[in-house]
């Protein structure tokens, strides 16, 4: 892909010089082989599941460890059985992810729900490394704060990985439901976030890439997690840079969209983005503060909506809404990268949450604080005694099940 050009503005030049992705870390070339499994020698995938070989540290031999269902009532079987591809029913869609369409499935044998991302294989060797990534990151996630994997197949040249199912779908669908956010909410949900994220950084040295409110689900059981890794790309263990790029833009850091090395601190500013856009209820740049009141204004008379806040050079733009906010895509880059992040008003939040946020959305990456010392915040220190997550914020996806 070729760099975009130089943007002018107001006199000014940006080199908005975004890079094509580099290639990920996943050892070997994946290849379909002649028995019908896809993978390379330390991962594979075929009509019989998930296989990863792993090498002992100072032995050359390897043993074959299949992947069995998880044990918990969202996931696979409690008794360990290997679930079969040809056991489930598709039930209907349930949307599309950066790298796969998901659908809603039923184990025949048991009535489970399950979430399955089929993704068709691709040509190049990086698309195919990709999901192996994916899958090994979710292989190695069995933690509260990330979405539990159970299997994974290979069929129909297609890759089909088994998921728990959530029920209460995104975080954006609560947003476009309810409007803002209160504070107590986004304090479990972020609290939650910040454990999925501090396993990915600190022990799988793994980069999501694409965190924003539609990629954290909740659960009628009031759970949050992470989803949708398609993105993620992994440091090697010399904590080398990333030089890529992947994700959607209205939430990458500055320093990815000027094309920088980037890391771990990227994921963070994308979560302040997303508490920003949560708690005001819309989006932090775009449109003047007067077109975004016109627009409570109008929203409020209609009964459509709880009126949106003020706060900053915020606006009524949510990603993907470009042209309604009169922003073009590079005018949005620029914004990122020229503009200070936007503050929240203080007036409508408490300090330690305008605090945390700005935190996260410092204009250089390295004075970003880690997930794990945003665990230690003062904001969150209280989260434990807000309890669940109540149950108006917790409406289940009927759909046609």
């Amino acid at each position: 892909m070729a760099a975009p050009p130089r943007y002018k503005q107001k006199g000014k030049k940006v080199n908005l010089s975004i890079p094509t992705p580099a290639a990920v870390t996943e050892s070997g070339v994946p290849v379909v082989s002649e028995g019908g499994s896809f993978g390379t020698d330390s991962i594979s995938i075929g009509l019989q599941g998930l296989k990863v070989h792993e090498l002992a540290a100072c032995a050359a031999a390897s043993s074959s460890v299949p992947m069995r269902p998880s044990g918990n009532p969202s996931g696979g079987d409690s008794d360990g059985d290997r679930l079969s591809l040809d056991e489930f029913l598709v039930v209907r869609d349930l949307g599309e992810g950066t790298s796969g369409v998901v659908k809603l499935v039923r184990h025949k044998p048991t009535g489970r729900k399950y979430a399955m991302k089929s993704i068709t294989l691709g040509c190049s060797d990086q698309e195919r490394k990709q999901i192996l990534v994916e899958i090994r990151t979710l292989h190695k996630s069995d933690v509260p704060g990330i979405i539990a994997f159970t299997n994974a197949f290979y069929a129909d040249n297609a890759v089909h990985i088994f998921l728990e199912y959530m029920d209460c779908g995104s975080l954006a669908t609560v947003l476009r439901r309810h409007g803002r956010l209160p504070e107590p909410l986004l304090a479990r949900v972020t609290s939650d976030v910040l454990g999925g994220l501090d396993h990915l950084h600190r022990m799988l040295k793994v980069v999501h890439r694409d965190i924003k409110p539609s990629n954290v689900l909740l659960n009628s059981s009031g759970e949050v997690k992470l989803a949708d890794f398609g993105m993620s790309g992994q440091l090697a263990s010399t904590f080398s840079r990333l030089a890529s790029w992947v994700g959607t833009a209205a939430y990458m850091s500055p320093e990815r969209i000027s094309g920088k090395d980037y890391s771990f601190e990227s994921d963070i500013w994308a979560l302040g983005v997303s508490l920003w856009e949560c708690s005001v209820g819309r989006y932090p740049y775009g449109t003047t503060d007067e077109e975004a009141e016109a627009t409570n204004e109008s929203k409020a008379a209609k009964g459509e909506r709880p009126p949106l806040l003020k706060g900053g050079s915020g606006s009524s733009l949510l990603p993907g809404d470009e042209q309604k906010s009169g922003m073009t895509f590079w005018d949005l880059l620029y914004s990122i990268v020229e503009c200070s992040p936007p503050p929240l008003p203080r007036d409508a939040f408490s300090d330690d949450f305008c605090e945390l946020v700005h935190d996260c959305m410092r204009t250089e990456g390295t004075e970003r604080p880690s997930a794990a010392k945003l665990l230690e915040h003062r904001w969150l220190s209280d989260v434990q005694h807000v309890g669940s997550i109540a149950p108006e914020w917790l409406i289940p996806d009927e759909g046609d099940d």
